[in-house]
């Protein structure tokens, strides 16, 4: 029985009992069929807390323990007695009074189920966990197993693709489903992939505004590369599997620029406030007008944020991404941050713009205030700088980044690196920078913010999830500065284009079910399925 509303069943806990709240996914079965019981939902969020009570990537989980997320015989000779791995083993007080974990002894957080007074077992590891894998699945560079996807149930359906790169890269929309039966699916979703090629990258930073579906103020890369899979031969094909008569409960899905694409999808299929003429929309007719969306670690994408349905309404879902909240990262210190500026002016005068005048009188300013001891007028001087200079501190950033053929990137790139070695402790953070590039907005949607699988904060329960709200919609927020430079450093260091804790397992660890060696495992090419413990970022 479909019954919809924002959440997700607690399957992943085993709990069934008569319908209360909203409803959810996960396939749990009733103990009473015959009565209608079936199994009591919560939201997104709370599935995913409870999920996780306990840190999951602790010592245990950094060694090899044969239990997973995914209920298997594999802590006992006897082929009938099930276990999975459940963090909640070592919560203070465990879950259940440990009522089977410790399961033949292999792991504290191996626990058995299914059989006499133990818990039922879960039939999923839980569902923004696997939606996590199945993003991954879409990733050209990595592809989840067919076992996995037989275990947790998905199934592949149809795809679109954007070729558009001479090297054969390409990029990918693909439907899966679950739970279906004579041609009727409980749940179907389209995740999109992330970035993963030059176009991408350049799609990405393209920072101009365009409208579509009716919304001015959307970034002109995200729009261009949504409108690539509308011009899809197969884009159709895709379409028509998401429609209410095909599906109860369609979901857009997506990590880093897959997120921001299917945030674009939600908000066109949804939206009330165009007609069916709107070339956009028209592109997404037949899809179920009740999208709900889960993104993480994704690009904002517009002036004012995206809505469900009519403006101000919050969709159905919620989004996430790995915060300093747990971290407690701080700001660059006062000098890190003056001599940013310094060297910003010093490379616009490389770049030979007249906006090098202009930050050179702002440092003055700046510095005259601190001398004279003015904290507050420094202060609000200082945030309103890093507000207006955050276009050209990501503009030098990315143009470093990328190593553009601009004639002053050979000098600006020596200039910036002993900056950075200066000031490498500066610039360390356990943040997913993507989410704070920019001051576009998020979607209306709930938010909730992850702790690093691998970063040094303390284990502990994830906060408390911001409600769908005008403030959550700008956040995370984070220092222009410590993201854009921090982001240099990474790339200095690793040697390649990538954003510092912003990679596939460090999120399906953050989401819980796996530790990061076990994620990489899952997927055919595990070099690019990794989370890099935090080092210069």
């Amino acid at each position: 029985k479909c019954i919809h509303g924002l959440a997700l069943i607690l399957a992943t806990i085993g709990i069934a009992t008569k319908v209360g709240h909203l409803g959810g996914i996960g396939a749990c079965e009733a103990d009473d069929e015959s009565a209608g019981a079936v199994c009591e939902p919560s939201s997104l969020v709370q599935q995913r807390q409870l999920f996780i009570a306990a840190d999951i990537v602790g010592a245990e989980a950094e060694r090899e323990v044969p239990c997973n997320s995914f209920p298997r015989p594999v802590c006992s000779v006897d082929p009938h007695r099930r276990c999975f791995y459940d963090p909640t083993c070592s919560a203070q007080p465990p879950w259940k009074r440990g009522l089977g974990c410790n399961a033949g002894g292999v792991g504290r957080n191996c626990r058995f189920c299914g059989h006499g007074k133990l818990q039922a077992c879960p039939e999923t590891c839980g569902a923004v966990t696997e939606f996590a894998l199945l993003s991954g699945d879409v990733y050209n560079r990595t592809t989840l197993s067919d076992d996995v996807l037989e275990e947790i149930g998905w199934t592949r359906g149809p795809e679109a693709f954007d070729p558009h790169n001479p090297r054969g890269s390409f990029d990918l929309a693909r439907v899966y489903t679950k739970g279906c039966r004579h041609g009727y699916c409980d749940y179907c979703m389209v995740t999109f992939s992330a970035t993963n090629d030059a176009t991408d990258i350049s799609q990405g930073i393209n920072s101009s505004l365009q409208t579509y579906c009716g919304a001015s103020g959307i970034r002109a890369g995200v729009v261009g590369e949504m409108r690539g899979f509308f011009n899809s031969e197969n884009w159709t094909s895709v379409t028509e599997a998401l429609s209410p008569q095909k599906c109860c409960r369609v979901y857009a899905t997506g990590w880093s620029l897959g997120g921001s694409l299917a945030t674009l999808f939600a908000f066109c299929a949804n939206t009330q406030e165009v007609n069916a003429t709107d070339p956009d929309k028209k592109e997404i007719e037949g899809v179920s007008t009740k999208v709900e969306l889960v993104v993480w670690g994704e690009a904002r994408v517009s002036v004012e944020p995206l809505y469900n349905g009519v403006h101000g309404q919050c969709f159905n879902g919620a989004r996430y991404s790995i915060s300093d909240k747990f971290a407690e990262s701080r700001p660059p210190s006062i000098e890190a941050q003056l001599d940013a500026i310094e060297l910003l002016a010093q490379t616009y005068e490389l770049i030979e713009m007249a906006q090098a005048l202009a930050i050179w009188k702002r440092l003055v300013n700046l510095q005259a205030l601190l001398l004279q001891k003015q904290k507050q007028e420094f202060k609000a001087l200082l945030d309103t700088t890093l507000i207006e200079l955050d276009p050209s501190v990501a503009f030098v950033a990315f143009s470093l980044a990328l190593q553009t053929n601009f004639t002053w990137v050979p000098d600006a790139t020596a200039l910036w690196l002993d900056y950075l070695n200066l000031y490498e402790q500066e610039y360390q953070y356990e943040y997913d920078a993507v989410p704070g590039f920019g001051r576009l907005f998020a979607p209306a949607l709930e938010y909730e913010p992850l702790r690093h699988p691998l970063g040094k904060s303390p284990a502990a329960l994830p906060l408390q999830p911001r409600a769908c709200s005008n403030t959550a919609t700008a956040t995370p927020l984070y220092n222009t500065l410590q993201v854009n430079l921090g982001f240099l450093g990474f790339v200095f260091e690793v040697g390649a284009y990538q954003f510092p804790n912003h990679f596939l397992c460090c999120y399906v660890a953050a989401f819980g079910g796996f530790s990061v060696d076990k994620c990489a495992a899952l997927f055919s090419n595990a070099i690019w399925a990794v989370c890099p413990h935090p080092t210069f970022r």
